[in-house]
């Protein structure tokens, strides 16, 4: 079973990967490992414990994976798109959201 936070951990440095390219034109010098270890890890996610993870995206990073990211604007998109929600849907108690009025960070408390 993998833990909420290390999904969470992985569509936050995907999300990195994908929007950097897609604002900036900007590829991380490790953005193949990212990607790579990100499908591996989504795609080990049963359906319980998808944490909201859209199960195409592991396809969609991996035609990213194969063609790179200039060459797979369909799948980048699609994939940056999935990442946005499955984060969108993951909140983390004790970090703030962007809608939030202040910012500092709470700390969590049990449940």
């Amino acid at each position: 079973m993998i833990d909420r936070p290390d999904v969470i951990d992985q569509l936050v440095d995907v999300r990195d990967v994908l929007e950097s390219y897609k604002c900036c034109k900007v590829t991380p010098l490790n953005w193949y490992k990212t990607l790579s270890t990100a499908a591996r890890i989504f795609g080990s996610l049963s359906g319980d414990e998808g944490y909201g993870v859209n199960p195409d995206l592991v396809n969609q990073l991996t035609i990213i994976m194969e063609h790179g990211l200039e060459e797979a604007p369909r799948a980048l998109s699609a994939a940056a798109e999935d990442v946005a929600l499955a984060l969108s849907e993951n909140v983390i108690p004790g970090i703030p959201l962007p809608e939030d009025e202040s910012w500092e960070f709470q700390e969590p408390t049990a449940s």
